[in-house]
């Protein structure tokens, strides 16, 4: 596999044989309590589940040329032996449903969990509640508080065992400038586990029976983010798998509901949201396609940051059984992250300077049911996308010793899509 300014040359560089199993087993128990204090809906679980897997991998050789076809790096690796590993998760959990007072509701609980493959537990608190202060019930207001834990993931815990890069560097002519460096494949996902603490406070207001409006704020702050550092030194060279990286997410969001009657409603949503933390999460080099190429980490804006996105879309039954279904999404340009011959970051990656071009999609959709027999429907429809013809950018020329650098290409343009269905009615309701 070859990486030049311009595009990737030949065939992926990774090629991995896998066996993996997975057997769960979950138990939920509920039961109605009702007290002086209020009505209580109880619920306990257990679950219980195994993994367990194996993998062989082999990697070929990966170069890194310039756009003169000079060699600047290569990368060998040294294989890893095969590896077998297996997980048991335990999780028990219980939670309570209060309703203390008739507009007042309260949902609580923990759950205790255990993971063999890092030897952790955790213990996670999780906490809402739901107010109607007046008695007309026009305002509601929200509010949660949780702690989450995700499970370690096998390719994780495999991690010592994957290959081990051999980095050398070239000059003019060819020439070794440094090395050849093996990095050793170091730490342990022992004792930790990604974890995030979420919170959100919500309104709600019914102006009319045709209008409701609703305002949100959300903020996520997680800690114990596993991360692929490279660590260099007089005489080690090495990727630090560890569990220390944060992000940080935190979102205001603003719906309205316009209804004029059954079948005819338009939704409005602006999101305003903000997203940083660190850019190496280990899934992009221990995943299905892992990058052969590992930068050094930064805490930056993330890839996902989308500082603003509004949304329309609703429904609107017409004569003769036709109903059409409009969509349409603007939001701000992904940013990308410049990168130069060596595939290293230029500047800050991801800031406001480096974005994709706006993003505007309109589309709609257009059925007609006609009824076949009592309990049988045929609803034909025709669906458009991008029907603006918008320019959505879908990759950049990101590296700056390409000719085409920041240049946008790749588009989806304007095109349509007919289908059917068969609804089945029951009743008073249909099915498809």
């Amino acid at each position: 596999m070859v990486l030049t300014p311009t595009g990737d040359l030949g065939n992926f560089y990774l090629r991995e044989s896998r066996d993996a199993s997975r057997v769960q087993c979950i138990e939920n128990a509920t039961r109605p309590v009702a007290t002086s204090l209020g009505a209580n809906d109880l619920k306990f679980g257990l679950e219980v589940s195994h993994t367990s897997g194996s993998v062989c991998a082999n990697a070929k050789p990966v170069e890194i040329r310039n756009t003169q076809g000079q060699l600047l790096q290569q990368i060998a690796f040294v294989i890893g032996a095969p590896s077998a590993q297996a997980d048991t998760e335990t999780t028990v959990y219980a939670q309570d449903h209060w309703r203390p007072a008739s507009r007042l509701v309260f949902d609580w609980g923990a759950r205790v969990e255990h993971q063999t493959a890092t030897g952790s537990s955790h213990l996670l608190p999780r906490v809402g509640a739901a107010w109607t202060p007046f008695r007309n019930g026009l305002t509601i207001l929200r509010g949660g508080f949780g702690t989450y834990y995700d499970r370690v993931p096998l390719n994780v815990v495999y991690f010592a065992q994957s290959p081990e890069q051999l980095i050398t560097n070239y000059g003019p002519g060819g020439i070794v400038v440094n090395g050849p460096n093996l990095y050793r494949n170091l730490g342990q996902p022992t004792h930790f586990a990604p974890h995030a603490k979420t919170w959100n406070v919500e309104w709600e207001q019914t102006i009319s029976r045709r209008l409701l409006l609703r305002a949100n704020y959300l903020r996520t702050v997680s800690d114990g983010v596993i991360t692929i550092d490279p660590v260099t030194g007089p005489l080690q060279y090495a990727y630090l798998l560890q569990g220390r990286g944060k992000a940080t997410y935190r979102q205001w969001e603003f719906t309205s509901r316009l209804r004029w009657s059954q079948g005819r409603e338009l939704f409005l949503s602006y999101v305003r949201s903000e997203s940083q933390g660190d850019l190496n999460e280990f899934g992009q080099f221990l995943g299905d396609f892992p990058s052969p190429v590992i930068r050094p980490n930064q805490f930056t804006r993330r890839p996902e940051d989308l500082p603003n996105r509004f949304l329309a879309w609703g429904s609107f039954a017409l004569p003769w059984r036709f109903a059409i279904y409009p969509t349409v999404e603007y939001r701000t340009g992904a940013p990308y992250a410049p990168i130069n011959a060596l595939w290293n970051y230029v500047g800050v990656p991801y800031s406001d300077r480096y974005r994709f071009p706006d993003f505007l999609s309109a589309d709609a959709r257009v059925s007609k049911d006609v009824p076949v027999r009592e309990k049988y429907t045929l609803r034909f429809a025709l669906s458009g996308f991008n029907l603006t013809n918008h320019f959505n950018a879908l990759d950049v020329h990101a590296n700056v010793a390409d000719p085409s650098y920041g240049i946008f290409f790749g588009n989806n343009k304007r095109r349509f899509q007919g289908d059917f269905d068969i609804l089945l009615s029951t009743g008073n309701h249909k099915t498809l």
